[in-house]
């Protein structure tokens, strides 16, 4: 235990409330990194309208591997106009292969040009991620004391495989009196001039180190285990001239990297298919060695014994005149053992050093971040990869861990292009995947076991005749099995088509927690279907309780439901006729404003608690429900406060826009046909969605909201439609407008066709305490669909008004 001070005893001083804990930040979507993938991450979501996310970066800056690997010499090797994204062009790249502090520059830049500098969290770095599956979201805890914890219903990994710098476990290695560091964590107070400097590895990263140290070090030692096959860089200037042909014809940039892309493209079939392809550029590359090292002892030591390509090809003109000074020694061999400053290699010479830089990699085929990560059965990412081998679908979900993309991700990298371009691909996956859950209410998605499975059989089965797996090497590519769980094995046009959407043969939604469902019976013996979600939040948390419009069902409040419910006891119900809910036998009284009234009282009754009051919150015919029932003594007493979104009193037939207005006088008569067709509706089909949407969508309305709005439409029976049309084409409700007297909030769309603005500002006029009219530009008819973060903000916003605050404060 630890040694805790004592003191003498006192009177203890009066009991002070403990602080209330810091609110839980809950948002759409959390990326983890701000590299590229990141970086191209948070691009995406804000293209797509989803505004509510937030970058992690454990450091305080951008960049991810550019921003760590600072040593001398670091530079790219693949051509600087395609390691770029294809949205983010940057015409004035001053070498064909840039170095790492210009590429840091352009991400930088990047950075501010897209708009993604506020919504990254620097020093903030992920340290777990948990799925909830109660409450259908990531659970995150971080190392920064402004935002230890958050949650996010999508996850975005874009830490990428080399992230983390894998150190061997030498003996004797703490006894070394000198510097040790890895090349991704450079130190830069060390200074190499007049030291004996000894390197360890040469990979990508050692054969740029060695050409920056050697010329001041007293003595290079290198440790190689295997030699790489090494090619000219050919790196060239770019002059001023063409950098501003570049910018002022966008065509010419264009045609640059298409050219560069197509140039690498072509090794593909010598990769994957063809491996004795790679005999021409062996004989480049041993010209290369032939002409920089003389000595016929050395070139042996750096000559492969194994096809061109089986390791990652590098690309250096000035590592092996390097080598070949008086003041550098190649040790072929690996570090076996360390004895202080004495380092003992394998073969069991022994070489002096002062200082210990170690170019040894990363761990690519076991994530450290994966030890994080616990999915649907309480098993990390590490666990479940320890048992069946690194794998995914596609390269970027994962079984198990529902709403969580890997960018980067298994079988994913590629031995001849840019990175950059698998990342793009994975974002349409990953974005189309978001799509996908939004159109099933928010329904989180995970990639099918067999699915995954059968994908990763193909990959290994294609893996069998590449370089990789017949080339004669053992590689960072191979996992502890010699699986390759690293490379792509085909084109990046092969991997652009494989993830170009998510199949919905190959997800299967992940249900949350189930609300408890009841069956409430109204005055006529109508059987309403009520749900209750109480699951996610405390057992004291406020009532909030959601009413549905025309032809809708509870489905339609999934979004905001889920907004909610952490802080909130939800319920809603299927009006009559809707959804789960019955149809009245007496169709002539069955279908009117006061059975409406009746319904909603009998809800109310039944699951807002004796004493307690709750806010009620409407959607159009759901709206008008509260008006029909402002004056229910029972409604009066529970009800704490309103939210009408996208409704009206009076007139709506007559003041619909649905149709073209000139019909002039015949427009109203029209709207009434068109509302009422008894024609079912038939299937969801493209043409049918798009036609509905132009309908009751705004021009800010994505396709998932367009998706998920006719999948509610179109399950409304057609009578019930047609009965409830012919309810609301003689509606008028101004009457209880008037005595809706408690605290109310009107929300309408721009867009708003069914019930335009002018209803909105009827409403705003008539009611007794209305809070404040709410315009969403670009929203149409189908607001909590559309709009559920405001949605979901406006009764937030009412419960704090009016004293019921959830938990966390009200916080998002």
């Amino acid at each position: 235990m630890p040694n805790v001070p004592t003191a003498e005893p006192r009177s203890a001083p009066a009991e002070t409330p403990a602080p209330a804990a810091a609110p839980v930040r809950h948002v759409r979507a959390a990326v983890i990194g701000t590299g590229f993938a990141g970086l191209a991450a948070g691009h995406r979501l804000a293209e797509a309208g989803i505004h509510d996310f937030l970058l992690l970066e454990r450091a305080d800056d951008v960049g991810g591997t550019w921003r760590d690997n600072t040593y001398p010499g670091c530079a790219c090797d693949v051509p600087s106009h395609l390691y770029a994204f294809s949205f983010a062009p940057n015409p004035r790249w001053p070498e064909s292969f840039s170095t790492q502090p210009e590429i840091q520059q352009y991400l930088r830049e990047c950075t501010d040009r897209l708009g993604l500098r506020d919504r990254i969290r620097f020093r903030t770095e992920a340290r777990s991620a948990d799925w909830d599956a109660v409450a259908g979201h990531w659970r995150l805890t971080t190392g920064n004391p402004e935002l230890p914890a958050l949650t996010a219903d999508f996850l975005i990994s874009a830490c990428g495989p080399l992230s983390d710098p894998a150190l061997p476990d030498i003996p004797g290695l703490d006894t070394f009196p000198g510097p040790v560091f890895h090349s991704s964590r450079w130190d830069h107070d060390f200074d190499p001039a007049g030291r004996r400097v000894a390197v360890v590895g040469t990979g990508a990263s050692a054969i740029q180190i060695v050409p920056g140290i050697q010329p001041k070090a007293e003595r290079l030692t290198l440790f190689q285990r295997t030699p790489a096959w090494i090619m000219p860089r050919l790196n060239h200037s770019i002059g001023g001239a063409r950098q501003r042909l570049y910018n002022a014809l966008p065509a010419a940039r264009l045609a640059t990297r298409l050219g560069i892309w197509t140039a690498r493209e072509a090794y593909v079939p010598a990769f994957t298919r063809n491996p004795r392809m790679m005999r021409a550029g062996e004989r480049l590359a041993l010209a290369h060695l032939h002409h920089h090292i003389k000595d016929p002892g050395l070139r042996a030591k750096l000559t492969p014994d194994y096809t061109l390509g089986c390791k990652r090809v590098l690309l250096s003109d000035d590592f092996y005149p390097a080598i070949a000074a008086d003041n550098a020694e190649l040790v072929a061999s690996g570090l076996a053992k360390v004895d202080g400053g004495r380092l003992i290699a394998s073969d069991g010479t022994v070489h002096e050093a002062d200082a210990l830089i170690f170019a040894t990699g990363f761990h690519a085929t076991e994530p450290p971040a994966a030890a994080g990560t616990t999915g649907l059965d309480g098993r990390t990412l590490s666990e479940v990869w320890r048992e069946q081998g690194m794998r995914a679908l596609r390269g970027t979900a994962v079984a198990g861990f529902p709403n969580m993309f890997l960018l980067i991700g298994p079988n994913t990298g590629l031995g001849h292009s840019s990175m950059v371009q698998i990342i793009e691909s994975q974002l349409n996956l990953v974005m189309d995947a978001v799509r996908r859950s939004e159109a099933l209410g928010g329904a989180p998605l995970h990639p099918r076991a067999d699915a995954q499975d059968r994908w990763n059989r193909g990959l290994q089965r294609s893996m069998e005749r590449t370089v990789w797996s017949t080339g004669g090497c053992r590689s960072w590519y191979q996992d502890s099995t010699g699986r390759n769980t690293t490379l792509w094995p085909r084109s990046t046009v092969a991997f652009r088509l494989a993830t170009r959407r998510a199949r919905a043969a190959e997800f299967r939604p992940e249900p949350t927690g189930r609300p408890e469902v009841r069956q409430v019976a109204s005055t006529d013996g109508v059987r309403l279907h009520v749900e209750v979600h109480a699951d996610a939040c405390p057992p004291d948390a406020p009532t909030v309780l959601l009413v549905h419009g025309w032809c809708c069902s509870t489905l339609f409040w999934r979004h905001v439901v889920r907004r909610l419910r952490r802080d909130y006891r939800v319920v809603a119900y299927d009006l009559r006729g809707h959804g789960r809910s019955s149809r009245p036998e007496d169709r002539r009284t069955g279908y009117s404003t006061r059975a409406l009234a009746d319904d909603l009282e009998a809800v109310v009754l039944a699951t807002v608690p004796d004493g307690q009051r709750a806010v009620l919150a409407g959607h159009s015919m759901g709206s008008m429900t509260l008006l029909a029932a402002a004056d229910r003594p029972a409604v009066r007493e529970r009800t704490a406060a309103a939210l009408l979104t996208s409704t009206g009193a009076h007139r709506l037939l007559k003041e619909s826009t649905v149709l073209p207005a000139f019909l002039g006088r015949a427009r109203a008569r029209a709207t009434d046909l068109v509302l009422g067709a008894r024609a079912p509706m038939g299937p969801v089909t493209g043409l049918g969605s798009r036609v509905l949407a132009w309908g009751i969508l705004g021009r800010d309305a994505g396709s998932a909201a367009a998706e998920m709005s006719a999948r509610v439409v179109h399950a409304c029976p057609t009578d019930v439609r047609v009965a409830w049309s012919k309810v609301l084409a003689t509606l008028d409700l101004r009457d209880g407008a008037g005595k809706l007297d408690v605290p109310t909030r009107v929300l309408v769309g721009t867009d708003d066709r069914l019930t335009p603005q002018i209803h909105a500002r009827r409403l705003e006029a008539a009611l007794p305490d209305c809070t404040g009219l709410t315009v969403l530009p670009g929203a149409g008819h189908m607001t909590p669909i559309e709009r559920p973060d405001e949605v979901a903000g406006a009764i937030r916003e009412l419960a704090g008004q009016v004293g019921l605050v959830g938990p966390t404060g009200g916080a998002e």
